[in-house]
């Protein structure tokens, strides 16, 4: 049974794209493309992390938690997305009890000669999402990119690049969620 239909929680977060004008992070002001306004990355807690019942809240998960992202296609046509590369393509913030956490030294440094010289060792693998519907892209592996998490409550937005030099998307609707011991 596919990886996607395991999901015990339908508690997708998304946001809401702008459709006009520029939007506004600390990643930097991002022009806003077609593509981009008629598409929104939400996340998803995988059931394995997840200790409460499906639509419990807060939501409270052990310390190794991982993240699908799924991405909506709100418009009529086809939207084409590559996979690349999941430290080129996601921008993840993860809080901790209001503070915002830093990524492992290496993460860092990795995303930041991603983003200079992006390199890439499948090209052709392409997630096709038709109209008004989702599709699972990817898994982000938490305990990858931060040091293991501590007990408390936490705050995640993602932002997504879906090709090669393409903008972001808007940020994810934020996922809450607490660690427990």
């Amino acid at each position: 049974m596919p990886l996607l239909n395991h999901v015990i929680s339908v508690i997708v977060l998304l946001s809401t794209i702008s459709m006009f004008g520029r939007q506004e992070s600390v990643f930097g002001t991002l022009p806003q493309t077609p593509e981009q306004n008629l598409t929104v990355i939400g996340l998803q807690i995988y059931p394995p992390d997840l200790l409460s019942k499906p639509g419990e809240k807060p939501l409270h998960v052990g310390s190794k938690v991982r993240i699908k992202v799924i991405v909506r296609n709100d418009s009529d046509q086809r939207v084409m997305v590559r996979f690349l590369d999941p430290y080129y393509q996601n921008r993840p913030r993860l809080f901790r009890n209001g503070q915002l956490l830093t990524y492992r030294k290496k993460v860092a440094e990795l995303t930041g000669s991603k983003d200079e010289s992006p390199e890439f060792s499948n090209l052709k693998n392409v997630v096709s999402v038709a109209p008004y519907s989702s599709a699972y892209l990817e898994e982000v592996d938490l305990n990858d990119w931060y040091e293991p998490l501590q007990p408390g409550s936490y705050r995640l937005i993602n932002r997504y690049r879906l090709d090669i030099d393409g903008p972001w998307t808007a940020d994810s609707e934020p996922l809450l969620f607490e660690v427990s011991r």
